[in-house]
């Protein structure tokens, strides 16, 4: 399988015809936030992917992908070259379903400064491009701002050359100013924090400090219900102390 998506004013497969509006940001260091306008993302059938960025300039990125747990329709990308012979290490997701590309997330290093690539649906209703549909305020209309609770449930952490630990309990807050602190509780404990904005209906988070590394770096998303009051499932991807980790929590 190829699956290839190109992502701009619109987004298409190849294969399939989707098209997607949306609007896309890369950032490197503390450099001017760019716009991007065009994405295109190859998923090979030996695991292997490539994209390419078209902001002020075009940037190629490759490495490893994978199918997301729990949701057939969530890619993890593992980056491994990029930035020509600069080189960059890093990992994010690419979300689609049968009609749209809903969401690219990627984050890492490149001769020692973070860069960051997203790229989201448009969900205004106006459908007018920029504005409150792209989520990047926190205090969108209609949204919560802020949010903490305690929650029981089901998860798992897996960590790099470690065995899988069972997670129950989940303390969630999401701050005014942006940030975000996750503390799990199991057979195993730890903390997870960083940024996080709308992104659609969902919460995009931004690791920034994980399972005691404070060089963490990662992705996920938070999950809310219907009613738009409370969170379901939460999935988180990244690296930290070197090695490869996942959180998957639901209630």
């Amino acid at each position: 399988m190829v699956l290839a998506v190109a992502l701009g004013a619109t987004a298409q497969t190849t294969r399939a015809g989707i098209t997607t509006r949306g609007t896309g940001s890369f950032q490197l260091g503390f450099q001017t936030k760019q716009s991007v306008r065009r994405i295109q993302v190859n998923l090979n059938r030996d695991y292997r992917f490539q994209l390419r960025v078209t902001a002020d300039k075009t940037l190629l990125l490759e490495g490893r992908w994978e199918e997301g747990r729990d949701r057939n329709n969530t890619f993890n990308l593992y980056i491994e070259s990029g930035f020509d012979k600069d080189g960059a290490q890093g990992n994010g997701v690419v979300v689609l379903n049968r009609t749209t590309v809903e969401r690219v997330d990627l984050n890492g290093k490149t001769k020692g400064q973070k860069f960051t690539i997203e790229f989201d649906s448009a969900n205004s209703s106006s459908g007018s491009g920029s504005g409150s549909g792209s989520g990047s305020d926190n205090s969108n209309s209609g949204k919560f701002n802020q949010f903490s609770k305690s929650k029981s449930g089901k998860g798992t952490v897996k960590v790099q050359t470690q065995n899988d630990k069972s997670l129950n309990r989940v303390e969630i807050a999401l701050y005014r100013s942006g940030s975000f602190d996750l503390g799990f509780s199991g057979d195993s404990r730890f903390r997870v924090k960083g940024k996080w904005q709308w992104s659609g209906n969902d919460i995009r988070l931004e690791i920034k400090d994980a399972l005691g590394d404070g060089r963490a770096m990662g992705s996920g998303t938070v999950y809310i219900n219907r009613q738009g009051n409370d969170v379901w499932k939460i999935d988180l991807s990244g690296m930290a102390n070197n090695r490869k980790f996942s959180v998957s929590f639901r209630e």
